[in-house]
């Protein structure tokens, strides 16, 4: 829950009455019983015969609220990201310790009764697609929190291309991170077993901490319609030409010829594919929004992990770059296809949803 809490509320019990008086509390309403959030303080606040004051310039109103609200996306973002980790981490943690039959592959602790599950492929499989999402979305993160700082600190060059890589990337940050913060936090219960499912372990609680950040500031499908119609199609393509020219930047500095060139190849079916939406009626941009914004998301993150890939390489911990460049061919093989599938569904101009009358619903 964002915002101020004025006060705290007891969590209720099933059956309790949601009404209930609290002293000196101000316009208090009913307290709803609802998935994820328990516990979270909050109210209904009355603001008849309130004064306000004025922020910003008169009638300037609206580009000062959503001054805050494209920050709160980022952050709302930010916290699906932190969603994703804590699950990794909780799923890792029980994947080592859980002993359960003997791997596939063979004993591989000879010493225990079982093997842990983290040794069978399909663990291993959720686990990585857990951890390759993760660290992609923080990296793309940290690269739209440096656009952020030139916004604010740069050259004022600097700061009007920051602005436009700020504004294209924003509704592709909340949107995907947080349907990344639910996919992965799905993929922990999965891992924990029947496990999972219980309270116990605190593995269920973030499925319903993350849902909520999937509505918070402009549903996914808003943020995706965000995209594609006002940051692409309305714009020109000048938001997206800044974005590319960052992206571009990151690949000359990849020294591996062969993974610059895998980069290359992903950047140019990307900016091709932008570019070719940017004609069409109000309706076939519509119904393309949401896969352009699942298409640029997985492709920005397969450019983000091979410059990972690419730093790391450099490091003196040998393990940490064996490591990252693991995570990032699982990325390539088993994740960036899904960029493809999307890429191929903008083929359509809406046709097929355009066909349905209200009857065949």
């Amino acid at each position: 829950m964002k915002g101020i809490s004025l006060f705290l509320v007891p969590k209720m019990l099933p059956g309790e009455n949601d009404a209930f008086d609290v002293p000196n509390a101000v316009s208090v309403g009913s307290i709803e019983h609802k998935m994820g959030l328990h516990g979270c303080p909050t109210c209904v606040m009355n603001f008849d015969g309130a004064t306000g004051w004025l922020i910003g310039a008169p009638h300037s109103g609206l580009a000062c609220m959503f001054t805050m609200m494209n920050d709160a996306r980022f952050q709302v973002g930010l916290q699906g990201t932190g969603i994703a980790e804590a699950s990794y981490q909780g799923a890792l943690t029980y994947a080592k310790e859980r002993l359960q039959s003997r791997a596939p592959q063979g004993v591989q602790q000879p010493d225990e009764k079982a093997d842990a599950i983290i040794h069978l492929p399909d663990v291993r499989r959720m686990l990585l697609t857990q951890k390759a999402l993760t660290e992609g979305c923080r990296a793309l993160g940290l690269l739209y929190a440096k656009q952020v700082d030139l916004v604010r600190f740069g050259s004022p060059e600097e700061q009007a291309n920051a602005e436009a890589i700020v504004a294209y990337l924003t509704p592709i940050t909340k949107s995907f991170f947080t349907d990344v913060g639910q996919e992965v936090s799905q993929l922990g219960v999965q891992i924990f077993g029947g496990h999972g499912y219980i309270q116990e372990w605190g593995m269920e609680q973030l499925i319903r901490d993350s849902r909520i950040t999937q509505l918070y500031e402009g549903t996914n499908g808003i943020q995706a319609l965000d995209l594609i119609s006002r940051k692409l199609v309305r714009d020109g393509g000048k938001m997206l030409q800044a974005t590319a020219e960052l992206f571009a930047g990151l690949i000359t500095n990849i020294a591996n010829q062969q993974d610059r060139d895998k980069a290359q190849e992903v950047y140019d079916l990307w900016l091709a594919g932008s570019q070719s939406l940017m004609a069409g009626d109000a309706f076939d941009t519509a119904s393309r929004a949401y896969d352009y914004m699942q298409f640029c998301a997985y492709s920005l993150l397969a450019i983000c992990w091979l410059s990972l890939k690419d730093t790391a390489s450099g490091n003196d911990n040998q393990q940490l770059a064996n490591s990252k460049a693991k995570v990032c061919e699982f990325y390539l093989k088993r994740l960036y296809p899904r960029a493809l599938m999307h890429k191929a569904a903008l083929t359509d101009n809406g046709e097929d949803l355009a066909a349905f009358t209200l009857d065949d619903f």
